[in-house]
């Protein structure tokens, strides 16, 4: 019996491209047609595809992966508790491997697109976000998300996203 075919594979024979052309769609790289790398994304959001984040550290000989934080640094008295979490979480999971890109905003909606932007293009495997502007985020998580970029919104939520998680 044959085995299925999943993933990359799968979206490369739907799409009739190769796993290269794929992987370049997935991953926001050049050298592909922008109608192509729409095609592509499409059909991994219709089928659900989530990339195999061990395999693909593994492929890269990558050893840490990198999380993305946006949180704004207004309302001290809220935000420094939620920052406080997160540099406490940020020690425990240098250990480990992992490293954290804190990119504080002032203000709740404040520049959280332009940031979101920069962590997404900085080669994030998941950013930690307060979604001031759900609405103009809403498309970018939703990117994020079919790259494999894995979003969890906190205190506010983007709630018409494909987020992975809220808290």
């Amino acid at each position: 019996m044959a085995k299925e075919r999943l993933g990359v594979h799968l979206i490369a024979d739907i799409a009739q491209v190769s796993r290269g052309t794929v992987d370049r769609a997935l991953h926001g790289r050049g050298g592909i047609n922008e109608a192509t790398r729409q095609r592509v994304l499409e059909i991994a959001r219709q089928i659900g595809y989530r990339p195999n984040l061990a395999a693909r550290a593994l492929s890269v000989h990558k050893a840490t992966a990198k999380i993305g934080v946006c949180i704004p640094r207004e309302i001290h008295f809220f935000y420094d508790q939620l920052w406080s979490g997160v540099h406490e979480e940020e020690e425990r999971a240098s250990r480990s491997g992992i490293e954290f890109i804190n990119r504080p905003i002032q203000n709740l909606g404040e520049g959280d697109v332009e940031v979101f932007q920069e962590l997404m293009s900085s080669g994030v495997d998941g950013i930690i976000l307060t979604a001031g502007n759900p609405k103009n985020l809403k498309p970018l998580i939703d990117e994020a998300e079919c790259k494999g970029i894995h979003v969890v919104c906190v205190d506010t939520d983007a709630s018409e996203s494909r987020r992975s998680s809220a808290v």
